[in-house]
């Protein structure tokens, strides 16, 4: 554990109505966490601001302590009423001290880590032209500058009066006073509301006005907006992968896909960012007869003006929904989509649950193929799409996961992946894909896999890019495969029929499908497992955090128990010669074994089952959502909460299935109640037989259950549900990391067959 140095002693002075220095405890009041919470942190961040001692009390400076917070992401458990998720504790610290937030809350996509503190930005896009400007993180202040672009190419008059009043030294009150006159007379003006000046900006008005302008240099304001978004996305670092995706990922996705799109195109991006997909699909697709069609985005986030103002110079009228997809549902089709959506993200449970996906229902975790499914549902008859995606996707061995990658090869969607080189998105190494999909064939296709990893040109230490030659490489690839000539070039590129793709248990990775190039080691598993890794380390990071803000957890002394028996129905599963295996088949219901259990699901789909004729009769053994299901031999992490998608199955006879009759008990809690030590042990001691010990329905009905309010379980659940997922992922880590150690020794210590 850190220890900080002594705190330092301070005479204390005067205050003003909002206290200057904070408490420990009301630190934790105000980021709305318990009081170990705040000790966790101070203990194990070296960053955490030291305390100072005053009048014989330790404090903390409010600044340091709302800088701290920033960037901090409050986790989904830990949302209160009306919080959405992204939402980070500076801006809760701030609302409840009744400040200000610095920038716009926004929905913060999971799959990069946010940089954690405001900081002023030189922004260049030419030394003589915008040198002089500068902007502080926020995008909002980004958006500002667009629009003065638009004003200066669109707005002759105004843009006039505008330089006026930088000329005549107004001050920012004057200049946010003639952007709201401005906004009246203008309506895409009016949907940029003037930021916080001096907050977002360190110049002066003149000087802002003065750098903005781009008649001089003859240069169009569309180019110098993207040049713009650019150079400030890779100064911002981390907090880039929230804006902007970098350009020549756009330009190689359109390219990609320029050849098969019909004329004047309905473009779509459902997750918008900076727009600097969609800029690039009018650049590319206009043609001297006319212009895409329509051009159609969602944008959650504060930088969606940004994007709308993006389009706007470029002549195109967009239509941008501020907010995602499932919130305000479109059901035209598009002949377009191009999008980098956030990885990881968990969608709104009533979304999992409701929407009617095309290839099943997605993990509640992980909305990487919600996302998928959500494109390819909006595709016209011709349509095609690019998706970034994290390399995950194509691996991830989730049974819901791997279903519906399945399904989506076998319905012939997913046409083309491309493995991208590292380090191309400022500020994060995370591996990602662009999968090119196309309209559903109704039947399986062939798939073109492109290993472009090794592609990437350095900038820096730290960033890649994608060469044009490089860019003109892969399409060419693409193109050639599309006038039916076969692909195999090792290291680069693959045709792949379908067969191969289910002998491979449809994994959708260059990098398993890929042929190596003859000389040099065989490293394609170890540059595949390394992939997978990554992916891990990613999804702990959040959960990771989850863990470590753990609330105060201890009960009450005079909790209510109640036998379990008195709170569920308790049944074996079905077992005998009705369930023996020569009647059963591999489309049949599938009968659950113990071994399909692990750490409260059904971690493995039974690759058999009864014929559903047979399971007709046995209605009263059925599984419903949120029976439980136990081991009778008491092993360990034998125990499974049931989901809406195995509703129907049958639990065999070496399981008891539990099913909760009264209120005042959830399953989760009871989940993680029969996965506790305390109840493995319990269960030990109450086991009969000689042979198998096993333990009875009778005496499985005396189990003790802890019945604290249902608040409290909700809040030690999710707790409880937090360390559990680390518990899974970090299996996953250890195991993927053995296999990279036996594939690397493979191809280090070859052995010759004798």
């Amino acid at each position: 554990m850190r220890r900080h140095p002594p705190a330092e002693v301070l005479i204390a002075m005067p205050t003003s109505e909002e206290p200057a220095r904070i408490s420990r405890a009301e630190i934790a009041r105000h980021a709305g966490v318990g009081r170990a919470a705040v000790s966790n942190w101070e203990s194990r961040h070296e960053d955490f601001p030291r305390p100072a001692r005053i009048d014989g009390r330790e404090t903390f400076d409010v600044d340091a302590m709302a800088t701290w917070f920033d960037g901090r992401l409050i986790p989904a458990n830990m949302l209160r009423k009306g919080e959405h998720e992204g939402l980070d504790y500076g801006s809760r610290f701030r609302r409840s001290l009744g400040r200000r937030s610095p920038a716009e809350e926004r929905i913060r996509p999971p799959s990069f880590e946010l940089f954690h503190a405001p900081r002023e930005l030189n922004i260049r896009v030419d030394p003589g032209l915008l040198g002089n400007l500068r902007a502080s993180s926020s995008p909002a202040g980004l958006s500002w500058l667009a629009s003065l672009l638009y004003l200066e190419a669109n707005q002759p008059a105004m843009w006039s009066s505008m330089v006026d009043l930088a000329r005549s030294e107004a001050d920012w009150a004057g200049i946010g006073n003639a952007w709201r006159a401005f906004g009246a007379e203008d309506r895409i003006l009016s949907r940029v509301p003037a930021p916080d000046f001096r907050v977002e900006f360190t110049a002066a008005p003149a000087d802002v006005v003065r750098s903005v302008s781009t008649r001089e240099k003859g240069l169009p304001a569309a180019d110098v907006l993207r040049q713009l978004v650019e150079d400030y996305s890779r100064s911002q670092g981390r907090l880039a992968g929230q804006l902007c995706t970098p350009r020549t990922v756009a330009t190689m996705a359109v390219a990609a896909l320029a050849d098969v799109v019909p004329e004047r195109p309905r473009i779509h991006d459902p997750y918008c960012r900076a727009g600097e997909f969609l800029d690039e699909a009018v650049t590319q697709l206009s043609r001297d007869d006319g212009r895409p069609e329509i051009v159609t985005g969602h944008n959650p986030d504060a930088v969606g003006g940004l994007a709308e103002m993006n389009l706007w110079l470029r002549g195109v009228e967009p239509a941008i929904d501020r907010s995602f997809w499932w919130e305000n549902p479109d059901s035209r089709q598009f002949d377009l989509i191009v999008t980098n959506p956030p990885f990881n993200m968990r969608l709104p449970d009533e979304v999992i649950q409701r929407h009617p996906w095309r290839y099943g229902r997605p993990p509640p975790h992980n909305g990487n193929f919600a996302w998928l499914q959500y494109v390819v549902s909006r595709l016209s008859p011709r349509g095609r799409a690019a998706v970034v995606m994290s390399n995950n996707a194509g691996v991830s061995s989730n049974v819901r996961e791997a279903e519906i990658r399945a399904a989506m090869i076998e319905d012939g969607v997913v046409e083309c992946v491309i493995t991208l080189p590292p380090n191309l998105f400022p500020g994060t190494g995370i591996p990602v894909s662009l999968w090119l999909l196309r309209a559903p064939a109704g039947r399986p296709l062939d798939t073109l896999f492109v290993d472009a990893t090794e592609l990437g040109t350095e900038v820096s230490r730290a960033l890649r890019t994608l060469r044009p030659d490089a860019v003109d490489r892969i399409v060419e690839v693409l193109r050639r495969w599309r006038t039916g000539v076969g692909v195999d070039e090792p290291g680069l590129a693959r045709s792949v029929p379908v067969t191969a793709l289910r002998e491979k248990n449809h994994v959708l990775s260059p990098g398993v499908h890929i042929r190596a190039v003859p000389s040099g080691p065989e490293h394609r598993d170890v540059t595949e497992l390394s992939w997978v890794a990554s992916a891990l380390h990613e999804r702990l990071r959040p959960v990771t955090w989850d863990v470590l803000e753990l609330p105060d957890l201890s009960l009450a002394p005079d909790v209510p128990v109640v036998p379990l028996g008195a709170l569920c129905e308790l049944r074996v599963g079905l077992g005998g010669s009705r369930v023996r295996g020569d009647i059963q088949r591999a489309d049949g219901i599938p009968v659950v074994l113990p071994k399909h259990l692990r750490s409260g699901r059904i971690a493995e789909r039974p690759s058999t089952g009864l014929p559903p004729e047979r399971v007709r009769a046995m209605g009263g053994y059925l599984l419903q959502p949120d029976d439980l299901l136990l081991s009778r031999t008491a092993e360990r992490g034998r125990v499974a909460r049931v989901s809406s998608e195995e509703s129907g199955w049958i639990p065999s006879t070496g399981l008891i299935r539990i099913r909760i009759k009264d209120a005042r008990l959830t399953p989760v809690y009871l989940t993680h109640l029969l996965l506790s030590e305390a109840v493995h042990s319990w269960m030990g001691r109450h086991t009969a037989g000689t042979v198998v010990p096993a333990i009875t329905l009778t005496a499985l009905a005396e189990l003790p259950v802890v019945m604290v309010p249902l608040d409290e379980q909700g809040r030690l659940s999710a707790a409880l549900e937090a360390v559990l997922e680390q518990e899974r992922l970090h299996e996953q880590l250890a195991a993927t990391t053995r296999k990279m150690r036996e594939a690397l020794a493979r191809s280090l210590f070859a052995v010759p067959e004798v």
